[in-house]
């Protein structure tokens, strides 16, 4: 399954196959490290011919 991390800007900074049992959430955890303190990301799932929220939103420290 297609999923991708994108701030709260509206930026994507990464795309990545995660298998449909697969949890996400690893990836987005891994990227928190990477950015400004307070920033916002999310977790986007492909679906059919759009990007779609999966609810999974988590913030810098």
């Amino acid at each position: 399954m297609k999923h991708r991390i994108v701030d709260d800007k509206g930026s994507v900074l990464t795309e990545f196959e995660s298998p449909d049992q697969g949890n996400p959430t690893i990836f987005l955890a891994h990227y928190l490290h990477t950015v400004e303190p307070g920033t916002r990301l999310g977790i986007e799932r492909f679906e059919g011919a759009k990007w779609v929220d999966v609810g999974y939103w988590a913030t810098a420290e």
